[in-house]
């Protein structure tokens, strides 16, 4: 069982403030992570989002359940037969 009852309602994860007449919101609760990491063990797999070295960006999935925070080097290694590259425009190569 799973409970976040802040997702609920604005008023219990974000504040609202007036900044030189315009209304600015503030999440002050991580409802975003919240969500990913639900969807991620209801699915079975972690995503990553990470740049390599060069400027390339990389999105990989790992079976099972990881962490990871930004600034962690991490080591991945795949099968060529599981490899999918795609140009800039998304489309597969």
């Amino acid at each position: 069982m799973v409970a976040d009852a802040d997702l609920l309602a604005d008023r219990f994860w974000v504040q609202v403030q007036d900044f030189f007449g315009q209304r600015v919101a503030t999440a002050w609760a991580d409802n975003a992570a919240f969500a990913q990491n639900a969807l991620e063990n209801l699915g079975g797999s972690s995503q990553f989002y990470a740049q390599t070295a060069d400027g390339v960006a990389l999105t990989a999935q790992a079976p099972g359940r990881h962490s990871a925070t930004r600034g962690d080097m991490m080591t991945m290694s795949a099968p060529p037969q599981h490899a999918y590259l795609f140009d800039a425009q998304g489309h597969a190569l």
